[in-house]
């Protein structure tokens, strides 16, 4: 839930969801990066998420490759997505997905003119909850039950955890006019994903 779309390329079925990314750099080369989903409903389904990393240079501090042709960074980042479907909403029925994720990648990449090929592994380290809130009613009537009824209240509360797995990406960033930038990237760990983004640079 939502519902997916059957894209053409190898995997599940893949659910598209558009997100607002904010970085700004800081001292010695290191980026502060938010990225966020507001609230975004589909029928009996809501969904929204919100992400937090820091990004640093880290060839800096490594003797002898300041001189090397490529960047090296480190990435650490925090990821949190709420999806909540409504099962009756006059009853206040619903069940809630959550999931966190933190991610640990080296990405390296090479600035040409108007392209920055760049490549990152790391790893995931991952938590979900599935819960199912409010209160169901129900008929005893099943292995000797006395046949009344039965009030049921958040009858469903489930944790999951797990380190992720690792996770590679590989992608290009291209620039389009002086501040106007696109990028691609596709990254292979448990769930596939396929970014798409257009960016404005200011400095």
């Amino acid at each position: 839930m939502p519902d997916g779309i059957d894209l053409d390329f190898p995997g599940p079925l893949a659910v598209p969801v558009p997100n607002f990314q904010i970085g700004v750099g800081a001292i010695k080369n290191t980026d502060i990066i938010v990225r966020f989903t507001p609230e975004l409903n589909f029928d009996d389904v809501s969904f929204k998420q919100f992400g937090l990393g820091v990004k640093h240079d880290i060839k800096q501090w490594i003797p002898g490759m300041k001189l090397l042709p490529f960047d090296l960074s480190a990435l650490l980042a925090f990821n949190n997505i709420n999806a909540t479907y409504q099962i009756d909403e006059s009853e206040d029925q619903y069940a809630e997905f959550k999931t966190t994720a933190t991610t640990f990648q080296v990405l390296i990449s090479k600035k040409l003119l108007f392209f920055t090929p760049y490549a990152g592994l790391g790893f995931n380290a991952i938590k979900s909850t599935f819960d199912v809130k409010g209160d169901y009613t129900f008929e005893d009537d099943g292995f000797g039950g006395s046949g009344d009824s039965v009030t049921v209240t958040d009858p469903v509360s489930l944790d999951f955890k797990g380190n992720g797995g690792a996770r590679f990406t590989v992608g290009a960033r291209f620039k389009i006019l002086w501040v106007l930038a696109a990028s691609i990237d596709y990254t292979f760990q448990d769930y596939n994903t396929l970014n798409v983004g257009f960016g404005i640079n200011i400095r």
